[in-house]
This record gives C-alpha cells, sequence and structure tokens, in this order.
C-alpha cells in the first residue's frame, strides 16, 4: 500500500507539475535552449559541435577533454552549473522552472567562455 504521507506528497508535486504546466514549459525552453546551442555552435565551430537534446535535458560536445574541463570551471566560476559527461561533452540537467529567462543567462554565461577557452586553446 506504501506509505500514505510519502503518496499524498507525490500527488501534491503532480498537481503542481499538472496545474503550473511545467511539462509544457519545458517543452517550450527546450526548444529555446537547443536553437541557441545550435547558434553558439556555428558562433563557435572549432571549439563546439554537436549540440542535442530532449526539452531542457541538453548537451553540446567540446573540441577535447582539456577544453571541455576549462568551459564547465568557467562557467562555474560564472554561476552556470553544467556537468561534464563522456569524454568531451557538457550536459544540462536544469529544473522543471528553469524558464526563458534561464536560457538567455545561460546563453550569455556559455558565449562569454566560449571566447575564454577558445582564446586559451587557440580554437579561434
Amino acid at each position: 500500500m506504501g506509505d500514505p504521507v510519502r503518496l499524498l506528497l507525490c500527488k501534491s508535486i503532480l498537481d503542481v507539475i499538472k496545474q503550473e504546466k511545467l511539462l509544457e514549459l519545458t517543452a517550450k525552453t527546450g526548444e529555446k535552449m537547443n536553437a541557441g546551442l545550435l547558434s553558439l555552435q556555428d558562433l563557435y565551430p572549432q571549439l563546439l559541435s554537436s549540440a542535442r537534446g530532449q526539452g531542457t535535458y541538453c548537451a553540446i560536445d567540446v573540441a577535447s577533454q582539456e577544453a571541455r574541463d576549462a568551459f564547465v570551471q568557467d562557467m562555474r566560476v560564472n554561476g552556470v552549473l553544467a556537468l561534464g559527461s563522456g569524454v568531451q561533452s557538457i550536459r544540462f540537467r536544469p529544473g522543471l522552472i528553469f524558464g526563458s529567462r534561464h536560457v538567455d543567462i545561460l546563453l550569455e554565461k556559455m558565449e562569454g567562455s566560449a571566447k575564454v577557452v577558445s582564446a586559451k586553446f587557440g580554437l579561434v
């Protein structure tokens, strides 16, 4: 039968997700985020490639593991939490409340990091 308190908590969480239309927000925000990642990859083709994602669960490849690690570190210094994944990917796993204004901030910070890392690794 499960723990009644936990079941009530789960029901409340699902109700909020439905009422706030968080899944629709994620789909819309994900489209903007993926478009922004594709734009960054076009601006920095020597550094970034293979932008991909479903909703806001996105990833992009960086030229090398060293460049990826420098990119992730530069973003952290600038307040963005992103994770390295595999050999040279950066992945993003934001919460359901991640919206359009958050995408704008993320892409601005990513462009700054791309400039820094491109210069550092001679990928201009």
